[in-house]
C-alpha cells in the first residue's frame, strides 16, 4: 500500500474496520482545519508514526505551523498509521508528549 490517498488499512488485524464508508469519511472531514488551529488557544502536540503509510510525517509542520506556530510535532520512528492507536511504544509516547505539556492554568500554557 503506497501513500495514494487509499484509506484502507492492511491486512491482518480482525479488531480494525478494513475500509471507511463515505458517511464517515465525511463526518471526519473538517474542511477548514486551520482556521480551527489558529482559533486554539491551549496547548497541542500531534504525534505521528513517521513510517505512516497515509500521511508524510514530515509534511505537518509546513502545513500546520503558520496555523498554530506554537503546535509541537513530533514523529514517533518506526511506527505506521494504525500503529499510533495499537502499539505500546504509541502510548509511551503519548504519555512522555503529555508530561511534557504545561500545567492548566500555568503561564506557559496561555
Amino acid at each position: 500500500m503506497g501513500r495514494t490517498g487509499s484509506n484502507r488499512i492492511p491486512p491482518g488485524n480482525k479488531d480494525l474496520t478494513g475500509a471507511y464508508s463515505f458517511r464517515l469519511l465525511m463526518n471526519l472531514a473538517n474542511r477548514d482545519y486551520l482556521t480551527g488551529l489558529e482559533h486554539t488557544k491551549k496547548p497541542m502536540t500531534l504525534l505521528v508514526g513517521a513510517d505512516d503509510d497515509q500521511f508524510y510525517a514530515d509534511r505537518y509542520a509546513p502545513v500546520l505551523k503558520p496555523a498554530k506556530p506554537d503546535l509541537s510535532i513530533e514523529i514517533v520512528p518506526g511506527l505506521g498509521h494504525v500503529d499510533m492507536i495499537t502499539q505500546p511504544t504509541a502510548l509511551a509516547a503519548l504519555r512522555q508528549a503529555f508530561e511534557r505539556m504545561p500545567e492548566p492554568g500555568s503561564a506557559q500554557e496561555s
